[in-house]
């Protein structure tokens, strides 16, 4: 008997959209690439500035890092729980249980807060605008080309998924969750790995921005509000 036939991988069937100005498949195909670039235009941005929130509050500037810290954490564990379930089944079957029965895109909800939580933690408002702005003018692009892609590949058993779950916003009522589950150990451990930068960063930009303004003689090129 012959081997059985594996699935195609996602990103092998992710077509362009003529009526978007981002190409879909371009989008999904660089989207670490992207992010790179955008995270490194970040922190140099970062590094030659001051949150001029220090001089209004104190109070406030530690209230949102703290919050920054907070959401980075729940971008950084939602992140794993997701990963818990798609290690090793994300193109070998449709998942709709777990964090995937809250939203069609929890990967990407939590990748948002945990985001959005590490630059809160430079205690500005700018940059948290600035990614929250940059989020959703790429990754709704991304987010097309992976469920046209599931879409080809699990047909009607998608479509029913899609009109039942919401795209990105989780709604709580309608969690599943199975008894039992199976994973790819090496897949789930490059994960566990792969999530530890969020709080890592929360962390630091935290304790390097309350270095800068405390301990170390520092003069910034701007003050971000």
């Amino acid at each position: 008997m012959g081997q059985p036939r594996e699935k195609p991988r996602i990103d092998s069937l992710i077509v362009g959209d003529r009526c978007t100005g981002l190409r879909p498949k371009w989008a999904y195909s660089h989207r670490i690439l992207v992010s790179r670039i955008f995270v490194a235009g970040m922190i140099g941005v970062w590094v030659v500035s001051s949150p001029a929130w220090h001089d209004l509050s104190r109070a406030l500037a530690h209230a949102v890092a703290a919050l920054g810290i907070a959401l980075a954490t729940v971008g950084a564990f939602g992140r794993l729980w997701c990963s818990s379930y798609i290690a090793g089944n994300k193109s070998n079957r449709l998942v709709t249980t777990g964090p995937y029965s809250l939203c069609r895109n929890p990967l990407y909800f939590f990748t948002f807060v945990g985001g959005a939580g590490v630059t809160l933690t430079t205690e500005t408002g700018t940059l948290p605008a600035l990614f929250i702005a940059a989020f959703w003018l790429y990754y709704p692009g991304v987010i097309r080309a992976e469920e046209q892609s599931l879409q080809l590949l699990h047909g009607d058993a998608f479509e029913d998924y899609r009109g039942r779950v919401p795209g990105f916003w989780p709604a709580f009522s309608a969690y599943q969750e199975p008894e039992r589950y199976e994973i790819s150990p090496v897949l789930f451990r490059r994960s566990l790995c792969e999530v530890g930068w969020f709080i890592a960063a929360a962390v630091a930009v935290h304790f390097v921005d309350d270095l800068r303004t405390a301990a170390v003689p520092f003069t910034a090129w701007m003050n971000l509000y």
